[in-house]
């Protein structure tokens, strides 16, 4: 699955995060005012006790959520290269999405699917395996084809079984995570899936770690420095995404290609690569 942001929605996100001047609310639809959650925190995950509502919150995207900001004591640099640093974040940030999509109903179906995202990267990041895929379930049930519905979650569910099997980040879960992606993609038939395949292909030239490298000391860590380390609910969300590709993708970005180029030559196409 390839949760992944150009790098010009990317900058366009931080010239939005530094603009101060006041933007326009969305329409936000309240169909219950009298919406209420009771929860608990039971081993760190809310546990919804009651939801007492009609209907939740309809919002037409994520900018109908509420407005949340989050405070690090550390450059983006730490957090994208730190589990301990990206846990202060990512932990307060994943019960604050858990609590909104109790609350909301978000018609856009790229937005809902995108909050998933990111509760999934988080669940994979934190080791929370099960977790991550009860969520890849949930975006995969929401995809418009069946073609993408397969592909959904294709690398991150090969990674997930190579990482409970042998580890994280070695040779034996690499090799591993190569088999399972190998297994599942032959698995498919090529007539439904193949068009998906290459296009995610063609899409992988363009991650380079060293731009990635870049934005983060050039974009993100002066924007934490002036901000006071205080960064929007929208940015926390991208950040998670970022890490996600810097940490879950771009390690294995050679194995991924090199098994789209075996099975697309095996049922006759060229991927480029």
């Amino acid at each position: 699955m390839h949760y992944v942001i150009t790098l010009v929605s990317f900058v366009s996100l931080l010239l939005v995060a530094c603009d101060s001047s006041p933007k326009p609310e969305p329409a936000v639809v309240e169909v219950d005012s009298e919406t209420s959650i009771s929860e608990q925190s039971v081993g760190g995950e809310l546990k919804q006790e009651t939801l007492h509502r009609q209907d939740r919150v309809v919002v037409r995207d994520l900018t109908g959520l509420p407005k949340r900001t989050y405070t690090v004591d550390v450059s983006a640099t730490e957090l994208m290269g730190s589990d301990e640093a990206f846990d202060t974040l990512a932990s307060p940030l994943r019960l604050d999405i858990q609590r909104d999509l109790l609350a909301h109903e978000i018609t856009n179906i790229e937005a809902r699917k995108q909050i998933l995202g990111v509760q999934m990267n988080i669940a994979i990041l934190q080791g929370h395996y099960d977790r991550a895929r009860e969520l890849i379930d949930r975006i995969r049930a929401l995809e418009s084809t069946e073609s993408k519905a397969m592909v959904t979650g294709l690398v991150m569910e090969s990674l997930i079984d190579a990482w409970e099997v042998a580890g994280r980040g070695n040779a034996a879960s690499d090799a591993l995570f190569e088999r399972n992606l190998r297994e599942r993609l032959s698995g498919m038939p090529w007539d439904v899936v193949g068009e998906d395949v290459l296009a995610r292909r063609r899409n992988a030239d363009q991650l380079n770690p060293a731009v990635f490298e870049g934005i983060i000391s050039t974009g993100l860590d002066p924007m934490l420095q002036q901000s006071g380390g205080e960064m929007t609910y929208e940015v926390a969300r991208q950040l998670v995404t970022f890490r996600a590709i810097l940490v879950l993708q771009l390690p294995l970005q050679g194995q991924i290609n090199v098994v789209y180029d075996e099975v697309a030559a095996q049922n006759g196409a060229d991927s480029g690569g």
